[in-house]
């Protein structure tokens, strides 16, 4: 493996995904997002996903430099074991992405399926409202689902890339 591959994998994973998300903005996903998503579930996905993204990030870089220096001394074994614990947070978080977007298509199915009790069949105003609340709870569902979604698989992306480092350094 070269000098900062582990750290190299990673930093063109995350480039890929601000560039990504530029044009994400640039085309107004993230304001469809804020408008449509009202449980706002999909930014604290996001933000759990920047956080464990940026930390997965200093750890490649830790263990790319281990990797480098080729030497394991009994302070790196303990160096090693850390970055081990981080690598089980990052599966976690990942996990986490995926339960907070199912927890919002939950939340948007509920308040699809709320207004069905109340509404009167032979009112339209009652129907278009009606048609109003299916909407935006779906809308929620689905939104939520797709930013779980996608923040898990690219969380699990980067912590194989550095379970991966780590499986390379234990062999050593």
């Amino acid at each position: 493996m070269s000098i900062y591959n582990t750290f190299l994998k990673w930093w063109l994973l995350i480039t890929s995904v601000f560039v990504s998300g530029y044009f994400a903005y640039d085309f107004g996903v993230f304001e469809l997002f804020y408008e449509k998503d009202i449980t706002r579930l999909s930014f604290l996905i996001t933000f759990i996903f920047l956080m464990a993204s940026t930390y997965c990030g200093i750890k490649s870089f830790q263990i790319s430099k281990i990797i480098r220096d080729k030497i394991i001394t009994e302070g790196i074994r303990k160096k090693i074991r850390k970055i081990e614990k981080t690598e089980n947070l990052g599966w976690f978080l990942s996990d986490i992405c995926l339960t907070v977007g199912m927890i919002g298509t939950v939340i948007g199915f509920i308040i699809m399926l709320v207004g069905f009790g109340t509404t009167d069949a032979s009112d339209a105003e009652s129907i278009q409202k009606l048609m109003g609340q299916i909407s935006s709870g779906m809308s929620t569902s689905l939104l939520t689902t797709l930013a779980g979604l996608v923040c898990s698989v690219l969380l699990k992306l980067q912590f194989f890339n550095l379970s991966q480092s780590l499986n390379e350094v234990r062999n050593k």
